[in-house]
């Protein structure tokens, strides 16, 4: 009876350690397939990046003369 227990647990185990590889090359493989973003694409997040900023300092401006 422990044996077949023991022999369970290791097969759960080797079950979920193959699992996590599988998922893990899998995740690494999708990434490196996906294409870089272009220059526009770069410009276009930092625009709106800074423009988030700014928008953020001026609510703390607006909160702070309240």
């Amino acid at each position: 009876m422990a044996r077949r227990k023991s022999n369970h647990h290791l097969n759960v185990t080797a079950t979920v350690a193959t699992g996590i590889v599988l998922g893990t090359a899998v995740g690494v493989a999708i990434k490196s397939m996906r294409r870089p973003p272009s220059r526009g694409e770069r410009i276009k997040k930092s625009t709106s990046m800074a423009l988030d900023t700014v928008g953020q300092m001026i609510q703390n401006i607006a909160d702070y003369t309240r």
